[in-house]
């Protein structure tokens, strides 16, 4: 009789172990996080501050001259998927030796942007030109690009412009 006590006490604890080994499997396994490692938060969208400027170095601009720029982001570089894009006009340029006229703008880096196209045109008169950069980056890392520009007035076809020397700068920092 002393073996069949043994033998029932054996099987119980046995149960009893088995159904908290199940207990057990099963609370973890309905807190899948529990054992997970911990995952990282998204990064924070970062804000590109952008200006765009422009000035009469050298003779008269009379008003004519003016630039713009568009900043266009991308995934997967350059030919890549375009994500968004914004503009920006500088408004006119004052006359030589009053400085510059600045526009500022602001807009949200995309989180999954990896390339930043800029193009900046624009001139006297009829006398431009455009220009442009690129600067590639990890996605949610900074991005800074600068663009600068000088247009030169008359030109060969508007020879009826004053004669003067205009620039603009464009810089982008995210």
């Amino acid at each position: 009789m002393s073996h069949r006590l043994i033998s029932k006490a054996v099987r119980t604890s046995a149960l009893i172990g088995t159904a908290g080994v199940v207990s057990a499997a099963a609370l973890f396994a309905s807190a899948p996080g529990a054992l997970a490692s911990p995952v990282k938060a998204p990064a924070a969208q970062r804000t590109l501050s952008v200006t765009l400027s422009c000035s009469t170095i050298s003779g008269l601009s009379d008003n004519l001259a003016s630039y713009s720029a568009t900043w266009i982001w991308y995934q997967g570089g350059i030919n890549g998927t375009e994500i968004s894009r914004q503009s920006l006009n500088s408004g006119l340029c004052p006359p030589a030796g009053d400085g510059a006229i600045t526009a500022t703008a602001t807009g949200a880096q995309p989180t999954n942007a990896d390339t930043l196209f800029v193009f900046v045109e624009g001139g006297m008169g009829g006398c431009g030109s455009l220009t442009s950069g690129t600067t590639s980056f990890t996605p949610g890392a900074p991005a800074t690009i600068n663009v600068n520009m000088t247009n030169t007035s008359p030109c060969s076809y508007q020879k009826n412009l004053p004669k003067a020397v205009v620039t603009s700068s464009f810089a982008g920092q995210s």
